[in-house]
C-alpha cells in the first residue's frame, strides 16, 4: 500500500510499504499536470460594455446590476465564457490607466513599487519577478501578445511613443521578463488595419529584438483583435505539438483610442460597435481554438480590463462615477471572469479581486511558493475561485494614482475610503447599497460625529492605506536596499551595483581601474542550450574548461564590466563572492550577445573579447564554487563577462521515488532485503547520505550496502541490508531499525544540497521507519485497528507470531499458568510481556519531515 505523497523542499519522496497502512493514504494527491493559462485583457473596456446580469442579493439592494445590457452590440462568445465560468462582480484594476494594471498583472505587485505610476512611465525592471518567469521555471512555454506598454521594444528605429535610436533607458520587452514568444506593440494601434490606417503607421509589432512585422505586410491587415487571436492560436498549436504547458498572456487593443472600422469611422458609436464585436469574435476565435485541439478542460481562461472607459466611449457606463483615469468606480471597477472547465464551478462572486491577485493565484494553483520575501501586494483568491464563493479578502485593496486620487477598499468588499486631494479630505462608501458613490456614510470633516461602528471602519481603512505607504516607501528605497536583494556576499577590489546603465558602450561608463559587478537579471530561465566557462563544480576551474547549460535552467545573471578612462595599460584585481553557486561565465562577445535575453541593458557590448584563463588576463573561479576572482589588463577598451549563478526559482525535478522490495518471496512484514532509491534528475550523493541504524533489542546487526546506477536520467541507488533478520522487528519497515536519508549529502547539479526537510534549507534528515511502524507495534494484535483487543484479534497475533518465528513449538510460550489451557488471559500476559520489550517507553522523536497540504480545485 502506498503512503501519501509528501512534498520535502523541491523533491516528492513517494514511500510504498508492503502490508503497511499508511495514516494520510486516504488523502486526494496534487494534480500532476499544471493547466494551461490565457490570460486575456481588454483596453479602456468598462464595467458596463459586456452583456450579463449579476444580481447583488435580495438581503441588501437586490438590484439587477449589469454589466453592459447594452443596446448597442452583443457579445455571445464573452457571454458564454461567463455563463460557464466564474463571474467577479466586484473585479478591479490596479490602476486607472493602462501600463501601471500590466505592471501588476505580471508580477503581483503595486505598480507604485516599480517606478510605473502612469502610462508609458518607466519600465518592466530587470530585478522584478514576473508570472512568466514563475512559468517557465515550471517547464512552460510563454507566449505575450498585443499590447506591452512596459517599455520600448526597440533602440535602433523610430517606434511608437517612446522606441527610437539610443533610447536605452526605456528599453523593455516580454523575452527580457520571461517570454519565450513574443508578438507585441509598445503602446497603441488602431483597431482596423493596426498600422496602415494613417493613425498609429509609426507603430510596430515586435516579434524579437530587431525583428518587427512591415508596416504594410498583408499580415497587418484587418481587425486588429483579429490579428491578436491568429498569433496566439498558432502559439497554443505550437505548444500543444510539442507537448508543452503553456501560458499565453493576450493584451488586445480594443477598445483603446483610436477605434476605427472600415467604413471609415472613427472613434464613434458605429467604429466603438464594429470594433467591441471583432473583439467577442477574436475571444470566441481563441476559445474555439482551444477547445478543438482537445485541451479545454486542463486550460483556465481569464478575462477582464485595464482599467474603465475612456472619456467620450463611454456608452454603457451602468451607473458607475467617472471613467478612466479616476479612482472612482468608473476608473477601476472593470469585467472579471475566470473560466475552467469541469474544474471551477459555474457562478457569480462578489468577493473583490484585483489583477494584482492573478500572480498569487496562479502560485497557489501551481503549488509554488514566492522565491522571496519581496512584498506582493495581491491575494491568491484560490479560495473564493474553488471553494467559498462568499469568502472575504485577506487584505484590503490599496489604490492611488498620480492625479491626487487614493483610496482602499476593506477585506469585506463593502466599504470604500477615497480621497480625490492627496488625503487632505476622505469620503467613506457603502459600495453595496450604493455602487454610484453618490452619497458620502462620512467623510473627515465629519467622522468625528459619526457612529462608533462607522468611525471605526473609517479608521480602519485609513490605517490600512497608511500601512501600505510605508512600506511601498520602503520598496521604493535606492539601490538593493528596498525590496531587492543582490545576492552577493562580499567583493574586493570592485564595486557592486543595480543594473546596468542603459548604454554600456565604450567611454560611456567611467570606472577607471575599478571593475564594476551588475546585476543584469533575477531568475531569469536559459532559452536554450548555453556554453559557459568553467561549470559550476568543486575542483573543475583548470584551463580551457567548459560546458553547457542546458534549457529551461534558471538563474541569476551579473555583468563583470571594466572600462579603463586611461590610454595607458591598468591593471585591476577583482574577487566576488556570491551567495549561490556559480553555474558558469559567458566571456565572448559572440556568446554574450547569444545570451541577450538575460538582459535588455545593452544587447551590443560592444567590442568585448574572449577572457580565458590561458590569457594574460581573465578569471578563476576558486574552489568553494562561491567565488570568482579577476585579473584584468586592458588600454582603453571595454572588457566584460557575464556570470551565471544559481537560482532559488530553478524547476521542479520530477520526484525521487523510494520503493521497499520484501526479499527471499517471504510474505510477513519483517526481512525487508533491499531499497531502490531513484532520483529524476541528476545529483552527486555523497558516501554518508544513507545511513541505517539498529535502534531495538531484537534482531542481528544488519550491515547496509549500496550501488549506482547512472545509466537512467537520474542515478538510481539500490540499497541492499545483510545479515540475521531473527524476529519479527528485524526489518527496517518494522521500525527495529531506521533507514536515515541525509540532505546534506546529495546535491544537484548546481551543488545545493536536498532540501530534505521541507524548511527552506539545504540539507535535512528524512527518517524512514519509526514512527509509522510503532504506532502498528502498538496496537499490535489489533488486525482491524479499532483499538480494542479482542479474542479474535490475540488469536490472530499468536499465529502471526507463529508464522514469523517459524516455530510451532512456540505454544508453550503463551501458556503463561501452564495448565496445557490457551485462554484470553494467557495472550493477554504474553501480549503485555512482548510489548514491554520493545522499545517504545518513551514517545518516538519527531519526524523530520513535513507534509505540505493538497489544496482542493
Amino acid at each position: 500500500m502506498q503512503l501519501c505523497l509528501l512534498r520535502v523542499g523541491q523533491f516528492i519522496i513517494a514511500l510504498t510499504l508492503f502490508a503497511f497502512v499508511s495514516e494520510c493514504e486516504n488523502e486526494s494527491q496534487a494534480q500532476e499536470t499544471r493547466p494551461n493559462v490565457i490570460l486575456m485583457m481588454a483596453d479602456d473596456m468598462g464595467w458596463g460594455d459586456v452583456s450579463f446580469s449579476v444580481r447583488l442579493g435580495e438581503d441588501l439592494s437586490g438590484t439587477d446590476i449589469n454589466y453592459g445590457g447594452t443596446p448597442h452590440w452583443s457579445m455571445p462568445h464573452l457571454e458564454t465564457m461567463a455563463s460557464n465560468g466564474l463571474k467577479f462582480s466586484r473585479m478591479y484594476s490596479q490602476h486607472t490607466v493602462c501600463s501601471p494594471t500590466r505592471a501588476s498583472v505580471l508580477t503581483g505587485r503595486a505598480p507604485q513599487r516599480q517606478s510605473i505610476t502612469f502610462a508609458n512611465t518607466g519600465k518592466m525592471q530587470n530585478r522584478e519577478i514576473t508570472v512568466g518567469e514563475y512559468a517557465k521555471s515550471l517547464g512552460y512555454t510563454t507566449g505575450l501578445f498585443g499590447k506591452w506598454h512596459l517599455g520600448s521594444l526597440t533602440r535602433d528605429v523610430s517606434d511608437a511613443n517612446r522606441g527610437g535610436p539610443g533610447s536605452f533607458s526605456v528599453y523593455s520587452t516580454p523575452l527580457n521578463n520571461g517570454f519565450d514568444v513574443e508578438y507585441v506593440t509598445e503602446s497603441k494601434v488602431s483597431t482596423y488595419n493596426p498600422t496602415t490606417s494613417g493613425m498609429t503607421t509609426t507603430t510596430r509589432y515586435w516579434t524579437g529584438p530587431g525583428q518587427s512585422v512591415p508596416l504594410n505586410s498583408p499580415n497587418m491587415q484587418g481587425d486588429d483583435s483579429a490579428i491578436i487571436a491568429r498569433e496566439t492560436n498558432d502559439f497554443i498549436t505550437n505548444a500543444v505539438n510539442d507537448s508543452q504547458p503553456f501560458l499565453a498572456i493576450v493584451w488586445f487593443h480594443t477598445p483603446h483610442k483610436p477605434v476605427n472600422d472600415p467604413n471609415g469611422n472613427r472613434d464613434n458609436i458605429a467604429a466603438y460597435t464594429y470594433a467591441m464585436q471583432d473583439l467577442d469574435s477574436a475571444i470566441g476565435q481563441i476559445r474555439t481554438h482551444v477547445e478543438s485541439l482537445g485541451i479545454a478542460n486542463d486550460t483556465i481562461l481569464m478575462f477582464t480590463s485595464d482599467n474603465g472607459a475612456e472619456d467620450g466611449q463611454n456608452y454603457n457606463p451602468a451607473g458607475l462615477r467617472n471613467n478612466k483615469r479616476e479612482l472612482h468606480e468608473g476608473g477601476v471597477r472593470v469585467p472579471g471572469i475566470i473560466e475552467w472547465p469541469n474544474t471551477i464551478s459555474a457562478g457569480t462572486t462578489h468577493t473583490p479581486m484585483v489583477t494584482s491577485d492573478y500572480l498569487p493565484t496562479l502560485l497557489d494553483i501551481w503549488e509554488i511558493e514566492p522565491v522571496d520575501s519581496r512584498p506582493i501586494d495581491g491575494v491568491s483568491m484560490a479560495n473564493t475561485i474553488f471553494l467559498d464563493r462568499d469568502a472575504t479578502r485577506d487584505q484590503s485593496i490599496v489604490f492611488k494614482s498620480t492625479n491626487g486620487h487614493q483610496s482602499v477598499i476593506g477585506v469585506d468588499g463593502r466599504y470604500k475610503l477615497i480621497s480625490t486631494n492627496n488625503g487632505d479630505n476622505w469620503e467613506l462608501y457603502d459600495l453595496v447599497l450604493d455602487f454610484g458613490e453618490q452619497n458620502a456614510v462620512a467623510n473627515s470633516a465629519s467622522i468625528g460625529s459619526a457612529d462608533v461602528a462607522t468611525q471605526t471602519i473609517f479608521n480602519s481603512l485609513l490605517n490600512d492605506y497608511s500601512l501600505w505607504e510605508t512600506s511601498v516607501a520602503a520598496s521604493s528605497q535606492s539601490e538593493f536596499t528596498g525590496d531587492y536583494s543582490n545576492r552577493v556576499a562580499s567583493n574586493f577590489g570592485g564595486t557592486v551595483s543595480v543594473e546596468p546603465p542603459e548604454n554600456l558602450g565604450n567611454g560611456n561608463v567611467a570606472t577607471g581601474g575599478t571593475p564594476i559587478l551588475y546585476l543584469e537579471r533575477q531568475h531569469a530561465t536559459l532559452r536554450a542550450d548555453v556554453e559557459v566557462n568553467s561549470l559550476g563544480e568543486e575542483g573543475t576551474y583548470s584551463i580551457g574548461d567548459s560546458g553547457m547549460l542546458g534549457e529551461g535552467l534558471v538563474v541569476n545573471s551579473y555583468l563583470m564590466h571594466f572600462n579603463p578612462t586611461s590610454s595607458n595599460q591598468v591593471n585591476a584585481t577583482a574577487k566576488f563572492t556570491f551567495e549561490d553557486k556559480i553555474a558558469g561565465v559567458i566571456g565572448g562577445y559572440d556568446l554574450l550577445v547569444a545570451t541577450d535575453e538575460l538582459s535588455y541593458a545593452d544587447p551590443n557590448f560592444e567590442s568585448s573579447l574572449n577572457r580565458r584563463m590561458d590569457t594574460a588576463d581573465g578569471w578563476e573561479i576558486l574552489d568553494d564554487g562561491y567565488t570568482i576572482e579577476f585579473d584584468l589588463r586592458a588600454t582603453n577598451f571595454v572588457d566584460e563577462a557575464r556570470i551565471l549563478t544559481a537560482s532559488s526559482l530553478n524547476q521542479v525535478p520530477d520526484p525521487i521515488t523510494i520503493e521497499t522490495v520484501i526479499g527471499d518471496g517471504v510474505v510477513q512484514r519483517s526481512m525487508v532485503t533491499s531499497v531502490n532509491v531513484m532520483f529524476s534528475a541528476a545529483v552527486s550523493i555523497g558516501p554518508e547520505a544513507f545511513e541505517l541504524e539498529k535502534r531495538g533489542t531484537d534482531g542481528g546487526d544488519v550491515e547496509l550496502s549500496s550501488a549506482i546506477d547512472n545509466s537512467g536520467q537520474g542515478p538510481s541507488v539500490v540499497l541492499t541490508f545483510s545479515g540475521p533478520f531473527a524476529e519479527a522487528s528485524g526489518s527496517l519497515i518494522d521500525g527495529n531499525y531506521q533507514l536515515t536519508v541525509h540532505g546534506d549529502q546529495i546535491t544537484d547539479g548546481q551543488g545545493v544540497a536536498l532540501d530534505v526537510d521541507g524548511d527552506g534549507n539545504p540539507g535535512g534528515v528524512l527518517v524512514i521507519g519509526d514512527e509509522e511502524s510503532e504506532a502498528f507495534f502498538r496496537l499490535f494484535g489489533d488486525s482491524d485497528q479499532n483499538r480494542i483487543v479482542n479474542v479474535v484479534d490475540l488469536l490472530g497475533f499468536r499465529q502471526a507470531y507463529q508464522l514469523m518465528s517459524g516455530d510451532a513449538s512456540f505454544d508453550a510460550s503463551f501458556d503463561s499458568n501452564v495448565d496445557e489451557t490457551i485462554d484470553i488471559f494467557d495472550l493477554l500476559r504474553f501480549r503485555q510481556n512482548y510489548l514491554e520489550t520493545m522499545p517504545f517507553n518513551e514517545p518516538p522523536p519527531p519526524r523530520s519531515f513535513r507534509k505540505t497540504p493538497v489544496r482542493s480545485k
